[in-house]
């Protein structure tokens, strides 16, 4: 959970940096980047998501994100940027090449809230945070908007995708939904 207030654009403008030099830097040689100067925001502890893109097809090469994290936020999204980067198990870890045609996109997440009935996720503003049956599963907020889904549709597919569970165990007793927010910066 977040323990920051909304960032400035400067602010989100040095994750995606720390984000690309973090990658670029680990698949060239294996080291871990460490920014010299830091908004005082970005040494408190969050929750964010890294995403990558092809450019040119604007298609997904690579997303891993962490809830929440007891590490600093600018340390979340360097160790997020190379999770996404080379260890996201539907891609094979980017090479050096492919950074070139690569867009960086942070999203820093807000604290969660639960809700008790899908009338209360407000697609496209809402990530929606799924537990059932011992399993959880995320989607940040874009993904039911940019999709098509309604609240029933985002709750289903996400059991189903993300939990590995029947499609409808959000319904199940015992099952919790909650929603969040995100800021996203991008290049």
């Amino acid at each position: 959970m977040s323990n920051f207030a909304v960032l400035s654009e400067a602010q989100g403008r040095e994750l995606v940096v720390i984000a690309r030099e973090s990658l670029a830097r680990y698949i060239r040689s294996g080291e871990l980047y460490t920014p010299p100067d830091l908004s005082a925001c970005l040494k408190e502890t969050g929750g964010a998501f890294v995403t990558l893109l092809t450019r040119s097809t604007d298609s997904l090469r690579g997303c891993i994100g962490r809830l929440s994290s007891p590490q600093p936020l600018w340390q979340t999204v360097r160790d997020m940027a190379i999770a996404a980067g080379v260890s996201d198990n539907r891609f094979p870890p980017i090479t050096t090449e492919e950074m070139k045609d690569c867009r960086i996109k942070v999203s820093v997440l807000s604290a969660f809230k639960t809700v008790s009935d899908p009338s209360q996720i407000m697609i496209g503003e809402h990530g929606v945070l799924v537990k059932a049956s011992g399993r959880t599963g995320v989607f940040l907020p874009e993904v039911a908007a940019e999709m098509g889904w309604d609240a029933p549709t985002l709750l289903d597919r996400l059991c189903y995708e993300k939990c590995g569970l029947p499609s409808n165990s959000w319904k199940n007793a015992g099952a919790q939904i909650s929603v969040f927010g995100s800021q996203v910066f991008s290049e």
